[in-house]
């Protein structure tokens, strides 16, 4: 009829109208998956949404981060081993190389960063262990990976990377650094003096007392609260005067009220 639009042309007019993306005349765009929609001349072509989203997914950062390559209900997901492996992040940083079993029930705590994992990778940190993420299933997959060198987190437990012995803690970086050897629930953590007066932290900035599990100035620290060791000696933090020591709680409950060879006695 004349002045009538030919229909595939009123079709992909209201499907501009209504948001969906379109591609240039003679483009060749995704049809379904895997096949290919060459434009007819004088019209317009549009891409399936699906299609769109498994590309993006097999070919982008999902993928190449963390080994979410396939496609579910519109979302990126790891579902082959061997996309894990090949991860740039989760495998080699997290240790989280295989994907989750069907039925994979999570119930362990996603890895926390340290500050010295750096803004790149504390960015890119995986979500916590479950269905469509990769996950570790073996010890050895976190024994190979950097947390394990970095934080002792070396023993696979639900699906992630967990510190479960002293050995892994004191051999880790986490260790030599900021003074996290002693093993406290499923990470390392400073717990002794000795842990935090042979860290690199104590030698260089003086962080050589305790509070909250990591290593601080000697001022700062529950140490000097409790001990008075609160100033920083060639051995770690010492206390310096009995007024140091008055304001202790060891003076207070036991009587150690004056120093003596760096320490409050009786």
């Amino acid at each position: 009829m004349t002045g009538d639009r030919h229909p595939t042309m009123a079709l992909l007019g209201a499907l501009l109208l209504t948001g969906v993306g379109v591609a240039a005349c003679g483009e060749p765009t995704p049809g379904p998956c895997g096949a290919v929609v060459v434009c007819e001349p004088g019209e317009r072509c549009f891409s399936d949404p699906a299609c769109d989203a498994a590309t993006r997914c097999a070919r982008g950062p999902e993928a190449e981060l963390y080994g979410r390559s396939a496609t579910q209900a519109g979302a990126c997901v790891a579902t082959d081993d061997d996309g894990c492996r090949r991860s740039a992040v989760t495998c080699p940083f997290w240790g989280q190389c295989s994907a989750p079993p069907d039925g994979f029930a999570p119930g362990g705590r996603c890895p926390e960063t340290s500050r010295r994992d750096g803004d790149y990778l504390a960015a890119h940190r995986p979500a916590c262990a479950g269905q469509g993420t990769c996950v570790a299933l073996h010890d050895d997959e976190c024994a190979s990976a950097r947390i394990c060198a970095l934080e002792g987190r070396c023993t696979a437990q639900n699906g992630v990377c967990v510190a479960t012995r002293d050995a892994d803690c004191k051999s880790s970086e986490l260790c030599r650094e900021l003074g996290h050897c002693s093993l406290e629930g499923l990470a390392c953590r400073a717990l002794t003096i000795g842990d935090c007066a042979q860290s690199v932290a104590c030698r260089d900035q003086g962080d050589c007392g305790i509070r909250a599990g990591a290593c601080t100035d000697c001022r700062r620290s529950e140490w000097c609260a409790l001990e008075g060791l609160c100033a920083l000696g060639v051995d770690g933090c010492r206390a310096t005067s009995d007024a140091q020591c008055r304001g202790t709680r060891a003076c207070q409950q036991e009587k150690r009220c004056r120093v003596q060879l760096g320490r409050c006695v009786r």
